[in-house]
């Protein structure tokens, strides 16, 4: 899948409206309250779930992993995996469209808060639903 970085990363200072289905109902909600005239909402990027779309494609054995998982209803049998999707995510290489289209939107954020390098929290999706990913705090 070729993206850019609007499709792969939605930045809530950009005042468009955006679909919920590509970034969640509490990205979705915080980009309608940043366009509220009086209310200050912290500067945050979501990648969409166009970039994971497009990791897929470049995985398709992580792919085809997460719809073997689909098949699964016993939770004994989710378990096991559920773990080895989670490492081959984290193990696998993220395309570099990809890549350029995250370390930009970071390097926008950090350049909106005076220049500095800036710590992000990173949560996991409810769009994204099988494979359970935990969040993270002050990322850099």
């Amino acid at each position: 899948m070729e993206g850019n970085s609007m499709t792969f990363v939605f930045s809530l200072a950009d005042k468009r409206e955006v679909d919920v289905s590509l970034v969640g109902g509490k990205a979705s909600s915080l980009a309608e309250l940043s366009r509220v005239r009086g209310i200050q909402v912290p500067p945050a990027v979501v990648i969409t779930s166009l970039a994971y779309e497009a990791f897929l494609e470049a995985h398709p054995e992580i792919a085809k992993q997460i719809e073997h998982l689909e098949q699964l209803t016993d939770q004994k049998q989710i378990q096991g995996p559920a773990q080895a999707i989670q490492e081959a995510m984290r193990s696998a290489e993220v395309p570099d469209s990809l890549r350029a289209a995250i370390i930009k939107a970071y390097e926008d954020l950090s350049c909106s808060i005076r220049g500095k390098a800036a710590l992000v929290s990173v949560r996991s999706s409810a769009i994204i639903f099988l494979v359970w990913l935990p969040s993270s705090l002050h990322i850099q």
